[in-house]
């Protein structure tokens, strides 16, 4: 887990999750069509054990903002990030919910360290900042060969 990625507001290091949609999607595959037409994402399940797991869940602007407050990264230019390493010491996951997507996500927040803004994430999706309790992941297959099936 690092700060390192140049849109600060990402985990440089996480693994990245995203829901399966009622269709068997994921929220990400269902936004990258679009974008990428060609492109074929195999799937997997992650399980782990969920009541021994430390989230944080942003659904609105305040919620990404009690993160930047409990764990602040004051940039030059008058910005303020989460400080991911200082998260990880308390918080295993990081859940932008579709409402978080659509209410928090590039919504500006004065803080007393500088503005802080959710950029970037751009999908209903969950940043690990640790390896979840009981974690292991399965298979699913090639989604478009599914898809085509």
């Amino acid at each position: 887990m690092t700060n390192d990625l140049p849109i600060g507001e990402k985990p440089a290091g996480a693994l990245w999750t995203s829901s399966f949609l009622p269709d068997g999607r994921s929220a990400w595959v269902l936004g990258e069509a679009s974008a990428y037409p060609e492109a074929s994402r195999s799937l997997f399940t992650v399980h782990f054990e969920q009541q021994a797991v430390r989230g944080h869940v942003i659904a609105a602007p305040e919620h990404y903002c009690d993160l930047v407050m409990w764990y602040p990264r004051p940039m030059p230019d008058g910005r303020v990030l989460v400080d991911w390493l200082a998260a990880a010491a308390d918080i295993d996951a990081v859940r932008l919910t579709p409402a978080g997507l659509v209410f928090a996500q590039s919504v500006r927040v004065r803080t007393p360290y500088g503005v802080a803004q959710l950029r970037g994430w751009d999908a209903e999706s969950t940043a690990w900042l640790n390896r979840p309790p009981g974690f292991r992941v399965t298979g699913l297959g090639d989604l478009r060969s599914q898809s085509e099936a």
